[in-house]
């Protein structure tokens, strides 16, 4: 009788340890599940980040090659009326990129930083106020290319810590771009 008390208890015990092992290895796959779940959605979340710092940064370059193409233009040949004539591409270059920057800013915000988003906000105010003015000096595209490639290194650099990238080929890219 002792014995097939034993045998019971033991039954029991195994059947219980058996339940517990099975709510673990449940309450282990739903925590798999989750971080699973949790690292997908921090992935798109990356991509999209990456996605529209491109965007902006390849813009970003537009700008600051057109606003240093209008700036050797005058440099070279001084402004006057035909002068003007050639300036037009690289206006509407600058023009277009400006507009790339202003489009995709609104949906891009809910990504960059607001760093970004500020430092942008400079560009766009930059190049109206460039724009408007009549005094087309190379001093004043000097200015406009300096401010630009100082606004693009911002942001690059708030992309790089965003997304968690070394900057050291930022630094390169810098290097060339001057």
């Amino acid at each position: 009788m002792k014995k097939i008390a034993e045998n019971a208890a033991t039954h029991e015990d195994f059947k219980k340890l058996l339940d517990e092992q099975k709510e673990l290895m449940r309450a282990t796959e739903e925590i798999k599940a989750d971080v699973s779940r949790n690292s997908w959605v921090e992935q798109q979340r990356w991509q999209l980040k990456e996605r529209y710092y491109s965007i902006v940064l390849n813009n970003l370059g537009r700008f600051v090659g057109g606003a240093r193409n209008i700036e050797r233009r005058i440099s070279a040949y001084g402004m006057n009326d035909e002068q003007a004539k050639h300036l037009g591409e690289p206006l509407k270059k600058m023009a277009d990129a400006a507009t790339a920057i202003g489009e995709i800013t609104g949906v891009a915000g809910v990504f960059l930083t607001k760093e970004s988003m500020q430092a942008l906000a400079k560009l766009t105010d930059k190049f109206s106020k460039i724009t408007d003015t009549s005094a087309f000096t190379a001093e004043a595209w000097k200015e406009c290319e300096t401010d630009a490639l100082e606004i693009f290194k911002a942001v690059r650099l708030e992309a790089a810590r965003e997304l968690g990238i070394s900057n050291s080929q930022g630094q390169a890219q810098d290097d060339m771009m001057q």
